[in-house]
């Protein structure tokens, strides 16, 4: 996502990633023996709150590209497997189980299991794991205030992600990351600019 531009790269890179994930979930033998019941079935018994969470995000941003397999399961999967992450340690890289779980709510379609009030309270919960990952912030404002015109939570997230982002120890904490989601902020704003 950070590198990639070509839509056949960032498909290829995701499926990559999605393989390697499931690769190293089926390392664990009990995982391979539950998996031949369902895959959620051997999610319940994943302990690789790594490769748990590193499937969900890749099969997340690959089923944008294939809509059959989001529909047979593959929605199901991403959202069990960030649970499953969440349960087994909701601290990983900054609250990301919390904040990937956020993001998928948000942005999908109520009828598929998307609740926007979840994704809110999921946001929050990553925000005070770690209050330096900013993208929680942006988040927020992207997909929760911006779509339902709440322009009071919008512009109150993108200030906290502007004045971290003026904060050279809060955007060092996370260098990739926070970078990304300052530039996304900083979009944001120039599509809505704040106190007008």
């Amino acid at each position: 996502m950070a590198y990639l531009t070509d839509r056949n790269e960032q498909e290829e890179a995701y499926r990559k990633g999605m393989d390697y994930a499931l690769a190293s979930l089926r390392l664990d033998p009990a995982f391979v023996e539950a998996e031949k019941e369902s895959f959620r079935a051997a999610l319940g018994l994943a302990s690789d709150v790594a490769a748990v969470f590193w499937y969900a995000n890749n099969l997340g941003r690959y089923i944008n590209f294939h809509l059959l397999t989001a529909m047979s399961g593959g929605m199901k999967d991403v959202q069990a497997s960030f649970e499953r992450a969440i349960e087994l340690d909701p601290t990983y890289l900054g609250g990301a189980p919390w904040r990937s779980l956020g993001s998928f709510l948000a942005r999908v379609p109520p009828f598929m299991g998307g609740n926007q009030d979840d994704a809110q309270l999921a946001f929050a919960n990553a925000a005070t794991i770690d209050p330096t990952f900013i993208e929680n912030y942006v988040n927020d404002a992207e997909y929760i205030a911006k779509p339902t015109k709440d322009w009071n939570l919008f512009c109150s997230e993108i200030s906290i992600v502007l004045t971290a982002g003026a904060n050279q120890e809060t955007m060092a904490v996370w260098p990739l990351y926070n970078a990304l989601a300052l530039q996304r902020a900083q979009d944001l704003v120039a599509e809505h600019p704040c106190g007008n």
